[in-house]
């Protein structure tokens, strides 16, 4: 290969951010290195070294730089070998500074490191960095290092490792004729890849799932089948979806709804429903036939009354824990002081006012306990209360004795109490008629 006059300066970065893996998917246009590195100080060096190797010029210099800046080598591009252990010993740490590194390569030229500019047909300047820097302070920068080097024909060239908005806005403010290259790890690109891949299954299986529910509800207008209603029960986006996740979560809500939708019927016993559909994109859902009075006065009532207590029934429940906790921990303390007192007869008044504490701590907890009682006991008249207005709007229609009313809504009770417990919320989800 023919030698070429060309002054080559080659600053790379060894900054704190080189030391980070790759984050972005890489540039949708434009000239593109990619390799199998973990982290951009490895993919700096590689490419670093890949560069010196491939210059057939006479000279090459390196420096490095991150807050500050040293020259790492200067030689002809033949004898470079001879230092690469210097780019294998780089490591990142530090702040970025390129345009005091800039300011420090034309100190360089200007102190008399290299021949007289007027022996090299160009000089070509490579930037290595993730551009984390401040962009207008290095455009600054580079603009006087071109102005200082004139007459000399002067190249900037940005290869940028691990394209972000911020690393673009300095390589192009630094480059000359935007010539920017980048370089991303492969790695990075194919997860990124998959990771748009599956986003976009995950969108598309939600879209099947609620064309399948239009399909459902014009099978059922068609065929005069009960409406079909799609419940939510939000929260449940973070719960595994398996066998014991429905029997022990979803299950249980649907036949609470299921004993509540009874009671609008004429026996108060008797339901059509029947599950049409389940999916899950985000929360749980279900499209059921049948249960439309339900669903409706559950909406209604119940769910704007369990959303405002949501905080309040968890706050109580965490106390009963704690509660449980500590009654146990007295009696493991009672237990205690028991086998002591049978071993050590002489710690017999000390062990007195032991228990005596204990007694005292535990009449205090008989009180928070009856405490929390008369709480949950203000809890279940609200239920009672919800129970007989969702009972008296199912069964308005219907000539009910007195003691089938009370029947029906204690049934109606039974139900808002698994509900009550539920840890989801449920909600009545309207979705857009995709038949068309």
């Amino acid at each position: 290969m023919e030698m070429q006059k060309s002054l080559w300066l080659v600053l790379v970065d060894t900054s704190g951010s080189m030391e980070g893996g790759f984050h972005s998917k890489g540039p949708g246009t434009g000239r593109i290195r990619t390799g199998g590195w973990k982290t951009k100080i490895e993919a700096a060096k590689d490419l670093l070294a890949a560069t010196v190797r491939g210059l057939r010029t006479p000279d090459v210099a390196v420096v490095e730089f991150n807050h500050v800046s040293r020259l790492l080598f200067h030689a002809p591009s033949r004898e470079s070998s001879k230092y690469e252990y210097l780019i294998d010993e780089l490591s990142a740490g530090g702040g970025t500074d390129l345009a005091g590194a800039l300011v420090h390569l034309q100190e360089t030229i200007s102190h008399g490191h290299f021949r007289d500019l007027s022996f090299y047909a160009e000089v070509q300047i490579l930037v290595i960095s993730d551009g984390l820097t401040d962009a207008r302070q290095a455009e600054i920068a580079a603009n006087q290092l071109i102005a200082d080097l004139l007459p000399s024909r002067v190249n900037i060239r940005v290869l940028l490792v691990d394209q972000t908005p911020d690393g673009d806005e300095t390589a192009y403010s630094v480059a000359t004729n935007d010539d920017v290259e980048y370089a991303q790890s492969y790695e990075a690109t194919q997860e990124a890849a998959r990771t748009s891949a599956a986003e976009a299954l995950s969108f598309n299986l939600s879209n099947a799932g609620v064309h399948q529910r239009a399909l459902y509800r014009e099978q059922s207008e068609i065929l005069g089948r009960p409406a079909i209603t799609t419940i939510g029960f939000v929260g449940s986006s973070r719960d595994r979806t398996n066998a014991a996740m429905l029997r022990s979560q979803i299950v249980p809500v649907l036949e609470a709804i299921e004993r509540i939708q009874a009671a609008a019927s004429s026996d108060g016993i008797s339901t059509d429903i029947e599950v049409f559909a389940i999916s899950k994109s985000s929360d749980f859902k279900a499209s059921v036939s049948g249960i439309a009075k339900a669903v409706e006065v559950i909406d209604e009532r119940f769910t704007p009354w369990k959303r405002e207590h949501a905080q309040y029934m968890a706050q109580l429940e965490r106390e009963e824990k704690e509660l449980e906790v500590r009654k146990l921990r007295a009696k493991a303390m009672q237990a205690e002081r028991n086998v002591i007192s049978l071993a050590a007869e002489q710690r017999y008044r000390e062990l007195e006012i032991e228990r005596e504490k204990i007694n005292v701590e535990r009449q205090e907890l008989e009180n928070e306990l009856l405490r929390l009682k008369l709480e949950r006991a203000k809890v279940d008249r609200n239920l009672v209360s919800i129970a007989q207005e969702i009972t008296y709007k199912l069964c308005a229609n219907l000539d009910l004795p007195e003691d089938e009313f009370e029947s029906r809504q204690i049934r109606v009770k039974e139900a808002l109490d698994i509900l009550s417990s539920s840890k989801y919320l449920l909600e009545h989800v309207v979705e857009e008629d995709v038949s068309d």
